[in-house]
């Protein structure tokens, strides 16, 4: 096969890589092994770290300013296939004219009817170039099909994650996590990464005031007016968006994820190599992620009662990290990208 251009259309909006951008850089590495030219556009981030990390990593990374700029940077290139990621410039990227791929990423949040006719607009009409809507779970597949998009040209590719860096910790590593929180203390510690309503923050506060064992909150990334009420009451350790979430995960006995929609859970897939126990919303995500694995417990989205439930089961199993195994077969960044470089092949 002849050499090809791939260029990557992203809106990453992080400050830091998280794993999506050591993905990328995994499969960049791929492509450029069997001779294929590989270019990313993206957004400038202020004070953002992942572009020098990236360029690093021998991957060439172009700025792109607005949505005109992204047809315009995209046909620069002579792109052979183009892959656009999220979603704010997917239907620039499919007007430069290759061959695209659209990445669905995340839960639909927005249900509104104005939001639903926007979608099947872009979906019905402004996708003549789409060759194919790549989703990053089963779960996403089944609502983008739901909007009229033809199951011929969906497929999953699940989200990949560096395993041999997501690991369960050594004592030392534990403790060291711990000590820069200041947390100390033996009660059992609660990982919770909150960001938007969906999350399901309100739902663990109260499934918490419901826990018949005193434990610590490690909350990231919440509003802290949403949690000034209950951290009077309730130890509850706060840490802003870091650099290595790895650390948070080492500091925690247990992770929980009450979210009522999640599109694929970083968070989870993360959480679970680094042998957390699991308490989540019985949602399709976390089904399609944690199915069947013992220390995965699952309570209805939004009933506490449930949650509180499964926040003590998870307690109760002392980390046995039996989530692992499975993350290690099923979604390792290794896999990811060598599904991607089949699917451009087909």
């Amino acid at each position: 096969m002849s050499a090809r251009t791939i260029v990557h259309v992203i809106d990453y909006g992080g400050a830091t890589g998280g794993s999506f951008i050591p993905a990328l850089c995994t499969l960049a590495r791929a492509a450029q092994g069997r001779g294929d030219r590989f270019h990313v556009l993206a957004t400038p981030i202020a004070r953002s770290t992942w572009p020098e990390d990236m360029r690093r990593r021998g991957v060439p990374l172009s700025f792109v300013q607005d949505k005109k700029d992204v047809t315009k940077a995209t046909r620069s290139l002579s792109p052979d296939i183009v892959h656009a990621h999220f979603s704010r410039y997917d239907v620039n990227a499919a007007a430069a004219g290759a061959p695209t791929f659209w990445h669905v990423h995340s839960y639909r949040e927005q249900r509104s009817l104005p939001a639903e006719v926007r979608a099947r607009v872009k979906y019905h009409l402004l996708s003549r170039n789409v060759r194919g809507w790549i989703c990053v779970s089963d779960g996403v597949r089944h609502e983008i099909l739901a909007r009229g998009v033809p199951s011929s040209r969906t497929f999953v590719v699940y989200n990949g994650i560096d395993v041999n860096r997501f690991r369960p910790p050594t004592r030392a590593e534990r403790n060291e996590a711990r000590a820069k929180l200041d947390i100390s203390g033996k009660e059992p510690v609660l990982l919770f990464f909150d960001r938007t309503p969906v999350k399901g923050g309100a739902t663990l506060r109260e499934a918490l005031a419901q826990l018949g064992v005193a434990c610590r909150l490690l909350v990231t990334g919440a509003d802290a007016a949403d949690w000034e009420p209950f951290s009077r009451r309730y130890p509850v350790t706060f840490s802003s968006r870091v650099a290595d979430a790895r650390e948070l995960y080492w500091a925690a006995d247990a992770l929980t994820l009450p979210s009522y929609g999640e599109g694929f859970s970083y968070v989870l897939a993360e959480g679970a190599a680094c042998g957390l126990p699991v308490a989540a919303s019985d949602i399709p995500a976390v089904r399609e992620i944690l199915g069947g694995v013992p220390d995965a417990f699952r309570a209805a989205p939004g009933n506490a009662g449930e949650l509180a439930h499964a926040i003590q089961s998870a307690f109760d199993t002392g980390r046995p990290g039996a989530g692992r195994e499975r993350i290690a077969n099923a979604f390792s960044v290794e896999r990811w990208a060598n599904d991607l470089l089949q699917l451009y092949d087909s």
